[in-house]
């Protein structure tokens, strides 16, 4: 279980009621005022020789596939509207033609 609390006047104030009875001893330990962000900050990798657009194009840096901003206008200029310029399929009949 773990309770948070601020100490105010020597004496621990605890954020929210305990079910603790009056004279439970407890380890009390202060925690670091770093948030979660802040340790994302502090390890993150500060290179200008990376592209700037490194996390959006992942798949073309990794496995080499066109930039999205690529795909998605040859996507339109081929006039389908969807990614990759991928062509719709003609449907085939399921009746047989009788000759």
């Amino acid at each position: 279980m773990t309770l948070r609390g601020t100490i105010r006047d020597g004496q621990v104030r605890l954020e929210s009621a305990s079910d603790l009875p009056d004279g439970t001893r407890v380890d009390v330990r202060p925690v670091a005022g770093e948030s979660l962000m802040d340790l994302f900050r502090r390890h993150a990798i500060s290179d200008p020789s990376l592209p700037r657009d490194f996390a959006t194009e992942i798949d073309h840096y990794l496995y080499g596939l066109p930039k999205r901003n690529r795909r998605k206008a040859k996507a339109k200029a081929a006039g389908d509207g969807r990614a990759g310029g991928r062509k719709k399929k003609a449907k085939r009949s399921s009746k047989k033609s009788r000759g």
